[in-house]
């Protein structure tokens, strides 16, 4: 084999590799362009129920005011909604500051993916109770605000009205949960697929790196789970108190 050749055969052999590492660069560059779209799905959805429990507490805020004098017992349930609202603005405040330190593309694709994989799996649960609960807190500033707008006070119920508001809010906060839910199972398949693809091996480890980050996400989601509760049941005992 002269000279000649085995340049000719070399020249190839670089042209082929920088080829392939060229393919590989833009495979990962186009893995984490979507990634950092699909982040921005779950960091908007954040952002716009932490927007509407402000606007809640806003209108909790004025109800607090038009009812203290008429009916002392809205008021009050008003101000313990306040109260019980801003722990879940607090975390969520907290969460998209966390997303979006995990989201920094300053770090390599497989980090910031596996850094958000973990993150989704193990606030999940928590994420989807906040979010959930902000339907009820808004449908009952709402309708008070209503009420005193249409008749100065809240007005005795029939049993039509008992039936069809509490289905109304328990439905929306239905809706709420799956909706939210189905967008944070997506974007958590996303991420797997995307962190496969970058390196298959690392799946076992992530797995266990969630299921740690879960246990200890367990009181936050107890904590939040009961200021929820405690939302409906301070609803139901103004309800009684109002002799409906």
């Amino acid at each position: 084999m002269n000279d000649k050749k085995l340049k000719d055969m070399w020249n190839k052999a670089e042209s082929f590799m920088d080829m392939i590492d060229y393919e590989s660069t833009s495979i990962e560059q186009f893995i984490s362009n979507r990634s950092s779209s699909a982040a921005d799905k779950i960091s908007k959805m954040i952002r716009l129920d932490l927007v509407i429990k402000l606007v809640i507490s806003l209108i909790l805020i004025i109800d607090i005011f038009i009812y203290y004098n008429i009916q002392p017992n809205v008021s009050i349930f008003c101000f313990l909604s306040l109260i019980l609202i801003i722990p879940l603005i607090i975390y969520e405040l907290k969460t998209i500051k966390q997303f979006s330190e995990i989201t920094d593309n300053s770090q390599s694709t497989n980090k910031k993916i596996t850094k958000m994989l973990t993150f989704l799996k193990s606030k999940s649960i928590a994420i989807l109770m906040s979010t959930s609960s902000t339907y009820f807190f808004g449908f009952s500033a709402g309708i008070l605000l209503y009420f005193f707008a249409e008749y100065g006070e809240l007005r005795r119920m029939g049993s039509l009205d008992i039936f069809v508001f509490p289905t109304i809010c328990f439905l929306g906060i239905i809706f709420n949960y799956i909706q939210n839910s189905n967008n944070i199972k997506f974007q958590i398949k996303h991420f797997k697929l995307c962190l496969s693809d970058l390196d298959e091996d690392i799946i076992p480890i992530v797995s266990q790196k969630i299921e740690k980050q879960q246990k200890d996400e367990r009181k936050m989601n107890l904590l939040i789970g009961i200021i929820v509760l405690l939302s409906l049941l301070v609803f139901i005992a103004v309800l009684k108190s109002l002799g409906i």
